[in-house]
């Protein structure tokens, strides 16, 4: 009876490669890629054995039968022979194809797909990947990687038609993945590693050391007893020779210290385990506290060592690293959903649900997201808190008119709170009854004060019908008492406001406006009272125009069509020059080590002041000569409304051409609607002294990240022991988006300031009015107005409603008139029946700008009490419109 030879032999082979496995586990028991290569073959040579038993069992007749009349022998069939469909047709070695009921362990060879197919004759499993796309070990040139790639995938593809499809896609999977390895930077330098382990554990050293040995053995790890003149062990070829973790001298494996230095070489080793794995035991700390990168890095350091002594820690860094990344993964999907809880409880006004979604969110996991809405869901429920507290202090002590201010915080912050909201309905339905009593009595202040009181969540229509009325019969009184002329509409005002109030003062009022019309005949206008001695703004109110300097003749036509336009181009000009009172630049420019904070703009000759309005836009030019200068150019261009980037850039573009502003510099101003202005009293220091301090108000005025704006400072000293700063705020993008338009017409602007201190610098210029005195400035441009107050170094910049875009509007509305036809109609009527037309629609505006400015000044006042205002000035387009200065004087 005759076996399988072949397979008798693979068995015998496997056997060989498991005991050579096994010898070298016996010199580093923590090789685990060894275990489990041991284990393979293990599993592998099990099944053989019992196949093979199985088979020889299954022998019953010889596998030859001699023919007596032959000399030869002649083959028969032989049960465990190759079938014919085994034939090298059909061979899976040979085809790459399964056959059906095949059993590679019985074929006389294994089949090797990489072999096979690929061409890759290394015995070693795993295969690395330089390895499986056929380059030498260590090639980094993206170029032979690629190209070692396209290599193997061609070999593929020829025996994709023949080849087992499920076997086939795992080998170019695993081509692709190779690939990717090697051109990832990170995962190569891993796979470089540890291959040079493996090299270490292979070849080891020795050479030196074995050349001038003395005749001694050296025993390996698989027991073997080698002469001392040998490198590898004769059994298992592994290398008899280590290297001395202290001196780096050569030594045997099988000695216990140095031969050079005498370290205890086993201790070393084990100092070197231990320092190991405190690393991977560190990474493990740092995955605990949420430090995901920080211990995917330690862990990365790790499994970058290259002495294969450290194998088993780097096995287990290898596999914490796997469930780091799945433990990771799982952290940031937690923070997601609780992120996610949080914004939709603080949309809702859960505050406390919102702060607990995210406190349980670890300190270390939070991003910017959550540390952004962690701190406003803090600082809201802080005040949400500090205002209940409010609330039932005041209800304790039953002012019922301070409520109005911290039920609506609450209500605000929490739209549904129900307690709040019941108070608020008691708070208005008590202050609306007692409305109604001071109504009764024609007590309109005392009315208007419980009206104010009334918390706006609360406002219903018994509210907004008591407002009404307050405001129909205050404004008919306003009307009636500060008129300087009476009319036909006096006397209609003075009966509706006795039909509503039938009071003693509105019979007088009626009798008064009746004698005073019927004594005035057929005049349009007639005498009704004198002007109040002092203005209702308790402070002198009047108006500013003509820039009183120097001006060519040729242009002074130019100013007298539009004299109160120009004192923004004014100021401009006049920082170019050097001769503005407050010079604060935002131009892009090399700064110092804070920002060129105090930075005061380079003086030039000549410049010119570009005003870019809503409606028009203003040019100047001013040369300065010693301490005087003259307006050389001047001129005024309409844009019009709503006009397009690309037509303003067309008529900048004309202006640039017409006035050469390539050859001389130009100013620019941005809105004041894009920058904040406050003031800080600073300790009397200068220089870099003081940039210090104006970082720390900057950082304390200014909510937003500082990083994200762009802020100046002008700092003027009120005594020896006391100064002011002026600090002017505003976003980066603004400042970019203005350059940016010049930046298209190839002007680089010397000068980048805020309209509203442009225009104050040319109206102090123009003044004879002490700047540091307590005088007011209110701009009235096209779409809204600036106000500003200086006092003893102290600035104050607001924006108010008030706007010549309203006031236009009452013309065209009433008149049936072209804008263009009632900018003129706003300086000088035609007829007084055009007057009488719009009278009403533009005291309602300019009634409401002069409450607008009054309350601003009070609010002023009373928060600095040595705060004055002398005067208000009104400057602007709309600054002549007629009736405007009657109404800021007379209320």
């Amino acid at each position: 009876m005759r076996t399988t030879p072949l397979q008798i032999q693979n068995a015998a082979r496997l056997s060989r490669q498991i005991d050579q496995v096994a010898a070298r586990l016996q010199s580093d028991p923590y090789d685990a890629e060894q275990i489990r290569e041991l284990a393979e073959l293990a599993q592998l040579l099990s099944g053989m054995t019992q196949q093979l038993c199985s088979a020889i069992e299954a022998l019953s007749a010889p596998s030859v039968v001699v023919d007596p009349t032959s000399d030869s022998e002649t083959p028969q069939a032989d049960p465990i022979s190759p079938s014919p469909a085994s034939s090298p047709a059909h061979n899976p070695v040979a085809t790459g194809e399964p056959a059906a009921d095949h059993d590679p362990l019985l074929s006389e060879e294994i089949f090797d797909p990489f072999e096979a197919w690929l061409g890759i004759h290394e015995r070693r499993r795993p295969l690395t990947p330089y390895e499986l796309l056929g380059v030498p070990l260590f090639e980094d040139n993206a170029t032979k990687l690629e190209a070692g790639l396209t290599r193997q995938v061609h070999k593929l593809e020829r025996v994709k038609a023949t080849a087992d499809r499920e076997l086939w896609v795992k080998v170019s999977d695993e081509l692709k993945a190779a690939h990717e390895t090697l051109t990832s930077r990170e995962r190569r330098e891993e796979v470089d590693a540890a291959i040079r382990r493996r090299q270490a554990m292979e070849r080891g050293c020795g050479e030196n050391a074995a050349a001038n040995a003395p005749d001694a053995t050296i025993r390996c790890g698989c027991g073997q007893v080698n002469t001392g003149q040998r490198v590898y062990c004769t059994q298992c070829g592994q290398s008899l020779w280590r290297r001395c973790g202290q001196c780096n001298s050569e030594r045997a494996i099988d000695e216990q210290h140095c031969g050079k230095c005498g370290a205890n070489v086993r201790e070393a080793e084990a100092r070197l385990i231990a320092e190991c794995r405190a690393r991977v035991d560190h990474a493990l700390e740092l995955a605990q506290n949420h430090e995901y990168e920080k211990a995917q890095l330690a862990l990365r350091r790790v499994l970058l060592l290259e002495d294969p002594r450290l194998n088993g820690e780097i096995e287990r860094a290898q596999s914490m690293r796997a469930g780091l990344f799945r433990q990771a993964e799982e952290a940031l999907q937690a923070r997601a959903e609780r992120l996610s809880l949080a914004q939709q409880e603080h949309r809702e006004g859960n505050l406390p649900a919102a702060l607990q979604a995210l406190e349980e969110i670890p300190a270390n996991l939070r991003n910017q997201a959550c540390n952004d809405l962690l701190d406003v869901v803090s600082r809201t429920l802080n005040e949400l808190r500090s205002a209940e507290q409010r609330i039932r202090d005041l209800v304790k002590s039953k002012q019922v008119m301070e409520l109005a201010g911290p039920i609506e915080q609450v209500l605000a912050i929490q739209p549904h709170h129900q307690q709040i909201g019941k108070l608020a309905e008691q708070v208005r339905d008590q202050l609306c009854q007692a409305a109604e009593k001071k109504l009764a009595a024609n007590d309109l202040a005392g009315a208007e004060q419980l009206l104010s009181a009334v918390p706006q969540p609360a406002v219903n229509a018994r509210t907004e019908q008591l407002r009404e009325s307050l405001r129909d019969r205050s404004g008919l009184q306003q009307y009636l008492g500060s008129a300087t002329v009476v009319s036909g509409n006096h006397v209609a005002a003075a009966r509706r406001l006795l039909k509503m109030t039938q009071s003693d003062e509105a019979r007088h009022l009626l009798t008064e406006a009746e004698n005073a019309w019927n004594a005035a005949k057929q005049k349009p206008l007639a005498s009704w009272r004198t002007p109040p001695k002092r203005s209702a703004m308790g402070c002198d109110v009047k108006w500013q125009f003509y820039p009183r300097t120097n001006v060519e003749e040729s242009i002074r036509q130019t100013f007298a069509l539009q004299p109160s336009v120009w004192f923004t181009a004014f100021g401009l000009a006049l920082q170019g020059v050097g001769l503005s009172r407050r010079s604060i630049d935002f131009k892009p420019e090399k700064k110092s080590s804070f920002g060129g904070l105090l930075r005061r703009g380079k003086q030039h000759d000549a410049v010119w002041g570009v005003d870019i309005g809503t409606h028009s836009i203003k040019a100047l030019k001013l040369a300065r000569q010693g301490d005087s200068v003259t307006v050389q150019a001047a001129e005024v261009v309409e844009r019009p409304f709503a006009q397009s980037d690309v037509a303003l850039l067309e008529l900048l573009g004309e202006l640039r051409d017409k006035h050469d502003w390539k050859s001389t510099p130009v100013c620019i101003a941005f809105s004041t609607r894009h920058a904040t202005v406050r003031t800080a009293p600073l300790p009397p220091l200068e220089g870099k002294k003081l940039e210090p301090v104006l970082q720390r108000e900057a950082a304390t005025m200014f909510p937003m990240d500082v990083a994200g704006l762009e802020w100046r400072c002008d700092v003027e000293r009120k005594s020896e022991r006391e100064q002011f700063g002026v600090f002017v705020a505003t976003k980066k993008a603004s400042i970019e988006s203005q350059l940016a338009l010049w930046d298209t017409l190839e002007i680089a602007p010397v000068v980048v300031t805020v309209d509203a201190l442009a225009a104050r610098n040319g109206w102090c210029w123009q003044s004879d009015l002490d700047p540091r005195g307590g005088h007011a400035l209110l701009d009235i441009g096209a779409s809204g107005a600036v106000f500003s107050l200086e006092h003893d170094g102290r600035l104050w910049v607001r924006l108010l409603g008030i706007s010549g875009a309203q006031m236009t509007d009452c013309f065209t509305g009433r008149l049936n008139v072209t804008r263009e036809q009632a900018e003129l109609l706003k300086r000088d009527f035609s007829s007084i029946e055009q007057l009488r037309a719009v009278f009403d629609d533009l005291q309602v505006v300019t009634r409401r700008g002069q409450q607008d400015v009054y309350r601003l000044l009070e609010s002023i006042r009373k928060e600095f009490d040595d705060v004055a205002c002398d005067s208000l000035t009104c400057i602007g387009g709309a600054a002549l419109t007629t009736g405007l200065i009657d109404s800021f004087r007379l209320g």
